[in-house]
């Protein structure tokens, strides 16, 4: 789908209503479940996939490990807009990258550096349907699985 995902995870959350419950009791509860969810799905979506949050905002980024996202935090002095400018800035291959926000000046910054951008909405929408399209395979594929036997959990 993409080849370069970064994506303003603060612009996100506040943009997700199924985190909109969750962001309002434990804003760095809807930042790990962001990070959750985009680890579910990345390697349908990007080879590689950035998420950066605003630092200035709770949490540090202690327990977001992912098997697959690169979890960044702003500095005091920076903000997340700032982090990602920077990053596509610094990429060889800017046609490459994708930007996730819905702030209309940092799409055109960074659309004016190379990269390309969309809105926080579309990327929601576009992972439903990616969602649904995963579920549906899925489901095809164990609907065309035999039965197992007893005898296949037993080698001879």
């Amino acid at each position: 789908m993409f080849k370069w995902l970064i994506i303003d995870g603060n612009n996100l959350i506040y943009s997700d209503p199924n985190l909109r419950a969750l962001r309002e009791g434990d804003f760095d509860g809807a930042r790990r479940k962001l990070a959750r969810d985009l680890d579910s799905l990345a390697t349908t979506l990007a080879p590689r996939i950035s998420l950066v949050f605003d630092g200035t905002i709770g949490g540090k980024g202690i327990g977001y490990g992912t098997s697959v996202i690169d979890v960044e935090f702003s500095s005091a002095d920076m903000t997340a807009d700032g982090v990602i400018e920077r990053i596509v800035y610094n990429a060889p291959n800017k046609a490459d990258i994708t930007v996730v926000t819905s702030d209309r000046v940092e799409r055109d910054t960074v659309e004016a550096a190379g990269a390309h951008s969309i809105s926080c909405k579309t990327f929601l929408e576009d992972l439903t349907q990616e969602t649904v399209s995963l579920t549906r395979h899925v489901t095809k594929t164990q609907n065309r699985l035999p039965p197992g036997r007893l005898g296949d959990f037993f080698p001879d």
